[in-house]
């Protein structure tokens, strides 16, 4: 069968329009950075003004031809923003690599037992107590719903708190060891969960057998990409038959991601969490140079994950079915219920206030993984736009604030006291 060609004028306004949701990005991307923000916000803020909120109210018919023109320019572009997608988790991935010593271990299990369960626990408990049916999407059951609301409080981003760490000289600091550590062991036990929540989503009733066959199915996943996904790479790299030997930089690399990716799929496995599972895989591997794991990241956020969070902000509209109310109010508990997990961590661990009070207030920022879960949930039918647009703000302010507070002079002072040592561990 010959492949499908797009016009020459299709192919120009694809260009086009990922050109100008590049430039927009990046340009707002890089004054966040230069404030001292995650770049993200920005990132998102750049495909804002070319989405239904500015662009589509103030020249409707501007934002049609430039994105909507036709369903191969829609496809097309579908396909860039789902790889910058999948490529974000696989790096996300890559990024978790438990560092901490054996007496860092304490803090981090605390955090992990009260920064997550508590989280989840408090989400399942709204999802029962208020009404949110008229923010279902069509596909949605009180269950899946509530997931969705739990995960969306639990959940802490590795890529945005390390960053706002490096950003403040402080990678390699015992607080940074803790927050990230904690981060991983909460980002996969919650990713887990959301790979169940969409095989759920599958199904026409959620029944105790299709449950536990998803969990199942999940975590077997899990425990063979973790336990033996790197040992087969290893192996096949280090035999006289390996047929990528010759092959360029990276290439090997990209290959275990779409396998991994592949195989989730056919198990039933979301795609998603086998793209993370992906970067598990090469991050645990001895045969795969952290040079390489440099160039896939440097490919990957060179182009394909800026235009999946340009793509974020195309699709929200803040003008419909957005709840300024009910963001207010979801906003504050999700503060409140993770700050007041993380804090009672720390203090259970034995840390001071002033410890309990940075590690909250670090661990609240949600970031990309809370940007991916509302994509996610919204692309499954489990949440409407609305409420897509709310967990997204979320997720936004939430860093913001992460960011703000790890970089006053105050708290920025002790903690880099701490980082030559002056002071206790994780203060």
């Amino acid at each position: 069968m010959a492949p499908v060609k797009l016009p020459e004028p299709e192919l120009m306004r694809l260009l086009a329009a990922l050109l100008s949701l590049l430039i927009a990005s990046q340009v707002l991307g890089g004054l966040f950075q230069r404030w001292r923000q995650p770049r993200v916000i920005g990132e998102i803020a750049g495909g804002l003004l070319f989405g239904p909120t500015v662009l589509g109210a103030l020249a409707p018919d501007a934002h049609h031809a430039l994105f909507a023109a036709s369903s191969a320019e829609k496809q097309v572009l579908g396909f860039v923003f789902w790889l910058g997608l999948m490529l974000l988790m696989f790096c996300s991935g890559l990024e978790t690599r438990s560092a901490v010593n054996r007496t860092e271990w304490r803090t981090t299990l605390w955090l992990t037992a009260t920064g997550t369960v508590l989280p989840l626990l408090a989400g399942f408990w709204v999802a029962g107590a208020v009404d949110f049916s008229p923010w279902f999407g069509p596909r949605a059951t009180r269950l899946t719903f509530a997931l969705i609301l739990a995960n969306a409080l639990a959940v802490t981003s590795i890529p945005v708190i390390g960053k706002i760490l490096f950003d403040v000289g402080l990678t390699g600091t015992s607080f940074a060891r803790v927050v990230l550590t904690t981060a991983m062991i909460e980002d996969m036990a919650l990713w887990v969960m959301l790979s169940v929540t969409l095989g759920l989503a599958s199904v026409e009733t959620a029944s105790p057998f299709a449950i536990a066959r998803g969990i199942l199915v999940t975590m077997g996943y899990f425990a063979f990409c973790q336990v033996l996904g790197h040992r087969i790479y290893d192996g096949i790299s280090r035999a006289r038959w390996n047929p990528f030997k010759t092959a360029a930089d990276g290439m090997p690399v990209l290959l275990v991601f779409m396998v991994t990716v592949l195989l989730a799929y056919l198990l039933g496995v979301n795609p998603i969490f086998g793209a993370f599972l992906a970067g598990r895989v090469v991050a645990s591997s001895e045969r795969i140079a952290a040079t390489t794991r440099d160039q896939i990241k440097g490919f990957s956020f060179a182009f394909f994950i800026p235009a999946y969070f340009a793509s974020v902000g195309l699709q929200l509209d803040l003008r419909h079915d957005f709840d300024l109310g009910l963001f207010g109010g979801i906003l504050l508990g999700a503060c409140a219920i993770k700050a007041a997990s993380v804090y009672l961590g720390a203090r259970l661990a034995a840390h001071p206030h002033a410890t309990g009070v940075d590690l909250a207030i670090a661990m609240n920022a949600r970031g990309g993984p809370g940007i991916v879960l509302a994509t996610v949930a919204l692309n499954a039918g489990l949440i409407t736009g609305g409420f897509q647009a709310i967990l997204i703000l979320l997720s936004l302010v939430t860093s913001q604030i992460a960011g703000w507070w790890l970089q006053r002079p105050s708290v920025r002072e002790a903690l880099v006291r701490e980082a030559h040592g002056r002071e206790a561990p994780v203060t």
